[in-house]
């Protein structure tokens, strides 16, 4: 309630300064500097916010990858003949060093196509993060900006009304950003409605990325 109240009254002020008033309150300063202090504790809480939301997308994939991919690709690798006729020779020979060498090195090639694939499929989640965490820190920045100059006009009592009008236009909050990061929930739906669904849907994926580069201004 303290913290409100004294938003409210660096509202005031700023309107007193729009208004044409000479005359800036003493706290004017102050309590613009704490609204920066805050500013920068958003800017921090947004972007883990932000993190945590890919965070749980990537979850998504790697659940999606654990339950369907993996079983579908191991079985496709121990039908293929040449495969399928070295396995049953290695499980039924005797020779415990040829059987570890040949799981050893099944195990290592299906994990190295286990991680690309992975990589793959994260690439799109990584992509879009990327443009929302540049596009969100450069909306913070301005804001950040837009407070440091109404902090110094507040202390050294400028009322030019233009020039306050310049600072304040860039403190409005960006609603878009938001609903860029719902954009994730659209790629990821995309990547495991299917074994093959990357495949099938890598150009509408690509699209949904471009779409948001485009909103926000790109990298």
């Amino acid at each position: 309630m303290h913290k409100i109240s004294k938003i409210l009254s660096l509202f005031l002020v700023i309107g007193f300064i729009l208004a044409g008033c000479v005359s800036v309150p003493a706290q004017s300063p102050e309590l613009s500097a704490e609204i920066g202090k805050q500013i920068v504790e958003s800017k921090s809480a947004h972007v883990a916010l932000l993190g945590q939301y890919m965070n749980e997308k990537r979850d998504r994939i790697d659940e999606f990858i654990a339950r369907e991919w993996i079983p579908a690709f191991a079985t496709n690798v121990f039908k293929q003949p040449a495969v399928e006729k070295e396995w049953g020779r290695i499980v039924h020979s005797n020779n415990k060093p040829e059987r570890l060498e040949f799981i050893t090195g099944l195990g290592s090639m299906l994990q190295n196509k286990i991680n690309a694939k992975r990589l793959e499929l994260m690439a799109p989640i990584d992509e879009l993060e990327q443009l929302l965490r540049v596009s969100l820190n450069e909306h913070y920045d301005q804001m950040i900006a837009a407070n440091a100059t109404l902090t110094t006009y507040l202390d050294s009592a400028v009322t030019v009304k233009e020039r306050q009008h310049r600072v304040l236009k860039f403190m409005k909050v960006d609603g878009k950003l938001t609903q860029y990061m719902s954009k994730a929930d659209e790629i990821v739906g995309k990547i495991v409605s299917g074994r093959d669904a990357f495949e099938k849907n890598r150009g509408k994926i690509q699209g949904i990325i471009d779409q948001v580069r485009n909103a926000v201004g790109g990298v």
